[in-house]
């Protein structure tokens, strides 16, 4: 019995690292976004709104029926919502809808009720609005007024531009303040430059994680502004020395 928990404790030789094939990879993900696309799977379009995105299911033909789902959380990632995407938190997927057929969520969705190469309506519960009413009016207004200044439809290239230029102003800020206190505070200085930085860094990866065509749906622009309210250290109305 010792020699045999001995032996159970050996540890075993690491496996042998996996080759994969760089073309095949950048392939998949390029055909496929995100999800994995193999024999024992099928493909369909899921669209929502400007959004198109092609959803990875397993198949229950080829693997066992139970094993066979796709989850709400994957349809958002084919639709490349998630991560840095401004409305992630607000949306939740409830179903899928093929001309008068709605298939809903609860909480996941067999595959076998889903056909292959068909394309779907995307059904969501959209709370965007929900984060907007916790705001204040008067914040509620100066984001409005921030983001109808870019037109409609708003243009992403535009919206990026914006936020680059007031972390520029905000960083000019800090040393117009820096200068007039005669700090020697240098730490402090660059400390606030570095949180500018990492606002304007964020807010550009919300544009992006938006972006459709060059394009940022209204109430995500709304979102992005809001956030950028709320969380930004704006160096040009609060005294930093």
């Amino acid at each position: 019995a010792a020699r045999a928990a001995e032996d159970s404790d050996r540890a075993a030789p690491p496996p042998r690292e996996f080759q994969h094939d760089d073309d095949q990879i950048k392939r998949l993900l390029g055909e496929y976004g995100t999800g994995r696309a193999d024999n024992a799977t099928f493909v369909v379009e899921v669209r929502w709104g400007a959004r198109r995105g092609a959803l990875v299911v397993a198949d229950p033909q080829k693997l066992r029926r139970p094993k066979c789902a796709c989850w709400p959380h994957e349809v958002l990632a084919a639709l490349g919502i998630g991560g840095d995407h401004p409305a992630a938190p607000w949306l939740r997927v409830t179903a899928l809808q093929r001309a008068e057929d709605a298939f809903v969520f609860g909480p996941s969705l067999r595959a076998d009720r889903l056909t292959p190469d068909a394309s779907y309506e995307v059904v969501m519960a959209d709370e965007r609005a929900s984060m907007l009413e916790r705001l204040s009016e008067g914040d509620r207004d100066k984001v409005e007024a921030a983001v109808s200044r870019h037109g409609d439809p708003l243009r992403a290239d535009r919206l990026a531009a914006d936020f680059k230029a007031r972390a520029q102003r905000r960083l000019k800020s800090i040393d117009r303040q820096f200068a007039a206190a005669q700090s020697k505070n240098a730490a402090l200085r660059d400390a606030h430059a570095a949180r500018v930085a990492d606002d304007e860094r964020r807010a550009l990866a919300k544009v992006t994680a938006a972006t459709v065509d060059g394009k940022i749906d209204h109430m995500d622009s709304l979102l992005i502004e809001a956030s950028y309210l709320e969380t930004s250290l704006d160096t040009e109305r609060i005294p930093l020395f």
